[in-house]
């Protein structure tokens, strides 16, 4: 189990059979949350799969919910600052911050590590900008 007074919730995480991972609270504070292909990207029919977009909407789900609130807990705890850092803003401000560059910057700033080259390859943020 996971608590985090950032969250200011616990999280139970569990493997069913079908290797899905299912987060829930136990309080029932937070509705039961399956994280499996296709459950979190609401994709239609007519789009293509994508297991790469799946595993960075994953990754996105864990880091958002569960590491950085941990890690924020754990700095408080041993009584040190809180990590400041652009990768510690959940990933929808992260792309706002991104809408606002020019091209040229959202290109570079994707090189800085895979997560901010995913990112920087959305293909809306794209569309924002041409």
């Amino acid at each position: 189990m996971f608590m985090s007074k950032a969250a200011s919730t616990s999280l139970r995480l569990s493997l069913n059979s079908r290797d899905e991972i299912h987060a829930s609270s136990p309080d029932d504070s937070l509705a039961s949350l399956a994280v499996c292909p296709n459950a979190q990207l609401n994709v239609s029919d007519s789009e293509v799969f994508v297991p790469e977009i799946e595993i960075f909407e994953f990754w996105r789900i864990v880091k958002d919910g569960i590491t950085y609130p941990l890690l924020i807990d754990l700095c408080a705890k041993a009584g040190l600052a809180e990590p400041p850092s652009l990768m510690c803003l959940p990933s929808d401000l992260k792309m706002n911050t991104l809408d606002r560059l020019l091209g040229v910057d959202i290109a570079r700033v994707g090189c800085a590590c895979k997560e901010l080259q995913n990112l920087a390859n959305n293909d809306e943020l794209w569309k924002h900008k041409f």
